[in-house]
């Protein structure tokens, strides 16, 4: 059953202001969410956070003191020592983190030889993409698919050819991650697999590009998807999920570089007006 957040979603700030002005900090932002929304909607919400929660129990698992934790995790430091503790105990007990982050850590914590941190990320980022798939929700599971597919287009763009022997960190599943695959196997520079429609035109576009402009790119993409796909819910929970990604992504720029991040969302911002103008005259 839809819930309908009529004010919620009328009072958001316009993501369009320039150089990020009346834009929402994320960690307050969350916070309201959390007041105003059906418990089992702002777990929804919730589940955009665990990236930072992978950055957060990375830190813990390889004692890394001088990397500061991240406050827009779901978990606490006290909960990854509890997740441990539960592993060492001889009782079988409830999981405090999710069982993927929880499979991660027991994992880590068996081995003698304990595995790369790029290794641990991409066990996690891939349990983070299907947890979204399996959450019950289509407008979430569809984002994750796309976006874990673009995020493995990136990954075969910025790999320098020749390929390592070993593969490139693709993720999860899927098309195409089997295309790039297949076609990285058979020794091909650029892969440019038929399908999604978007991939190869993506591919072509952005392989002249240096790898910020390629990242940009590739953000402006997926922020025009999330525009599309937001387009035909208005009150419901799914217009809240899309604000939440599109927030996260202007934050992210604005902290990359604040002068380049200003910038880059007046592009932004500009580039969608265009769009907007052109859809308007057709």
């Amino acid at each position: 059953m839809d819930r309908f957040y009529h004010c919620l979603i009328a009072g958001l700030p316009d993501l369009e202001l320039n150089a990020g002005k009346g834009v929402p900090k994320l960690k307050k932002f969350r916070k309201e969410l959390r007041a105003i929304l059906h418990p089992a909607d702002y777990y929804l919400v919730s589940l955009l956070f665990y990236p930072y929660d992978h950055l957060n129990l990375l830190r813990f698992l390889y004692g890394d003191e001088e990397e500061p934790f991240h406050p827009l995790g779901n978990f606490s430091d006290e909960d990854f020592a509890e997740q441990k503790a539960r592993w060492q105990s001889i009782l079988e007990e409830e999981d405090v983190l999710p069982g993927y982050m929880a499979e991660a850590m027991v994992y880590f914590l068996e081995q003698e030889e304990k595995p790369g941190r790029l290794w641990m990320e991409k066990q996690l980022t891939e349990g983070y993409y299907h947890t979204l798939i399996h959450a019950g929700n289509e407008f979430l599971a569809e984002w994750a698919v796309y976006e874990r597919d673009m995020n493995n287009l990136l990954t075969a763009l910025n790999a320098r050819f020749p390929y390592p022997e070993d593969g490139l960190q693709l993720i999860g599943e899927g098309e195409v991650k089997e295309v790039l695959e297949k076609q990285i196997e058979q020794g091909k520079e650029i892969p440019l697999p038929p399908d999604p429609e978007y991939a190869k035109e993506i591919l072509e576009r952005a392989s002249s590009l240096s790898y910020d402009e390629r990242e940009w790119e590739m953000d402006l993409w997926k922020w025009k998807t999330l525009e599309d796909m937001m387009f035909f819910y208005y009150f419901t929970i799914e217009r809240i999920l899309g604000y939440v990604i599109m927030l996260k992504m202007v934050i992210r720029w604005q902290q990359l570089d604040a002068a380049s991040g200003k910038e880059r969302v007046g592009k932004l911002i500009e580039g969608l007006r265009r769009e907007a103008k052109k859809k308007m005259s057709r």
